[in-house]
């Protein structure tokens, strides 16, 4: 996510970092106390665990898999690109 953060800065301003990093907050802050709340990814459902993915800008979605009581955060994805290129990221 530091990378992505940067980019971000880097390309777009300070003001589009933290407005970045504030939805990141938010959906952390969602999945601690729903992680149920994404949706199943159907192009991962053929993998081993099961995916879900939640939207947290019109640009990009946070791609997670639950065990148990953690959840680890797989990706941070930009919509704009090809989605089975996530289903092979993930393979």
């Amino acid at each position: 996510m530091r990378k992505t953060s940067r980019y971000i800065k880097d390309n777009f301003g300070l003001k589009a970092q933290t407005k970045f990093l504030n939805e990141i907050s938010h959906a952390d802050s969602l999945l601690q106390t729903n992680p149920q709340i994404g949706k199943i990814e159907p192009l991962l459902d053929d993998l081993p665990e099961m995916y879900r993915s939640l939207l947290i800008t019109h640009l990009n979605k946070v791609v997670y898999r639950m065990d148990g009581d953690n959840i680890y955060i797989v990706t941070i994805w930009d919509a704009r690109r090809d989605p089975i290129t996530l289903a092979e990221q993930l393979n």
